[in-house]
């Protein structure tokens, strides 16, 4: 039954893909593992689909080698000729990750994808090519192409395989019948980068991407915040406050109550015993003491009232007292923002990797 209704799985040699798939309709998804040539192949589609004349978008999810936009966010923009290269340093629409690495990440890539996706088709392009992330060395990376393939509903499915890494993500999109499926091995010209140049690609990304950029003041008393335990609670009196800093023995700078939690920050790191004093005083609520310092450095999405992502931006500073961000963004419009999504990656302001923190562990 499923052969009536998918091509058969294909060999075909890059260029003979890239000149089929040019005169396709509808989404193509390009999976691979690293440095597979997959990005090369989807250009090369993408060029011989404009070409043709045809209205073509490039949906850019691979969010640690981003070329649609910067690193930590899914990029898309519609083509309507062919560029001297498909790289831009900020795409038509993008979507908020706040991660290059995928591992926790899954609902934001997928749910980017899928918005992405139905941007490009209101704008009208004909041919949508979704590039995805090489993280495929894994079950919970097989996982993840497997939802991706399932909510993206792609027409086209391309898998490049150094071996048959991806021969459940086959056999899914074969059972399921409505995309053609094609394999292929990656090109001879193909090799693995080392990690330093795949990590300085995404520096030189960011850099170009936040360069010049301004400080944008964001008061927080009205803004929404996503992703962060702090910032979201109702806040002790000051009376309550200082009977916290007495017992940690340091100048306390705020404490929020929310439901099952007290978090605290200081202005100072405390002692752990005096830590251990709050914890056991407050025994029936999940304590968490932070330093002032603890947002600096993080990638943020500002998003406006619809849940539309504005534009990317970097912590350099949060005035716990007063609730205000100064935030490193393109961005210069403070009135648009409605709410913040904190991320988990740490930036400089010239693109350097500062370290990750865990989901959840601010």
């Amino acid at each position: 039954m499923a052969d009536e209704v998918i091509a058969a799985i294909q060999e075909d040699p890059a260029g003979a893909m890239a000149s089929a798939l040019a005169v396709a309709s509808g989404v193509v998804l390009f999976v691979g593992p690293p440095d597979c040539g997959k990005t090369h192949l989807l250009g090369a589609v993408a060029r011989a689909s404009l070409e043709r004349g045809r209205v073509t978008a490039i949906v850019d999810a691979d969010i640690g080698q981003s070329e649609i936009g910067p690193p930590a966010a899914i990029g898309m923009t519609i083509f309507r000729s062919a560029p001297s290269r498909f790289r831009l340093r900020r795409p038509d629409a993008m979507a908020f990750v706040g991660s290059v690495q995928p591992f926790g990440f899954f609902l934001e890539i997928i749910s980017g994808i899928v918005s992405m996706i139905a941007k490009a088709r209101a704008g009208g392009a004909g041919l949508i090519l979704v590039d995805t992330t090489s993280f495929v060395s894994t079950s919970a990376g097989v996982r993840l192409k497997e939802e991706m393939l399932l909510r993206s509903r792609p027409d086209h499915l391309v898998l490049l395989e150094r071996g048959r890494e991806l021969h459940s993500v086959a056999q899914l999109a074969s059972a399921c019948g409505f995309c053609t499926i094609h394999r292929m091995h990656p090109s001879l010209g193909a090799h693995v980068k080392p990690a330093a140049l795949r990590k300085g690609h995404r520096r030189d990304r960011f850099a170009e991407y936040f360069r010049s950029a301004p400080v944008l003041s964001l008061e927080l008393t009205h803004l929404g915040v996503h992703g962060s335990v702090l910032l979201t609670g109702r806040s002790l009196s000051a009376q309550a406050r200082l009977r916290v800093a007495e017992l940690l023995r340091v100048p306390v700078i705020r404490a929020e109550m929310a439901p099952g939690r007290l978090s605290i920050v200081t202005a100072v790191r405390p002692l752990g015993v005096n830590v251990d004093t709050v914890e056991r005083r407050f025994s029936h609520l999940h304590v968490r003491v932070f330093t002032g310092a603890v947002l600096n450095g993080l990638i943020v999405g500002l998003e406006d009232s619809c849940g539309e992502l504005l534009d990317l931006g970097i912590i350099q500073r949060c005035d716990f007292g007063v609730l205000a961000l100064a935030v490193t963004s393109p961005f210069t419009d403070p009135a648009a923002v409605h709410l913040i999504r904190i991320g988990c990656l740490r930036l400089d302001r010239d693109g350097t990797d500062l370290g990750a923190i865990k989901p959840g562990e601010v």
